[in-house]
């Protein structure tokens, strides 16, 4: 994993666990859109629901 390479050599212990979003997105997925207000009620209530 590249996230996983680049912390490497500063934190060598370290333990990095990156789940999937919920969310299906063009080039993979997402944990929310940036379409429109991320920050609405009802979108939160739906990402929590999914995760």
């Amino acid at each position: 994993m590249p996230l996983a390479k680049s912390y490497q050599e500063t934190l060598p212990d370290a333990r990095l666990m990156v789940p999937d979003a919920p969310f299906r997105h063009q080039y993979g997925r997402e944990w929310f859109s940036i379409h429109g207000d991320p920050l609405a009620p009802d979108r939160i209530c739906r990402a929590r629901k999914a995760s």
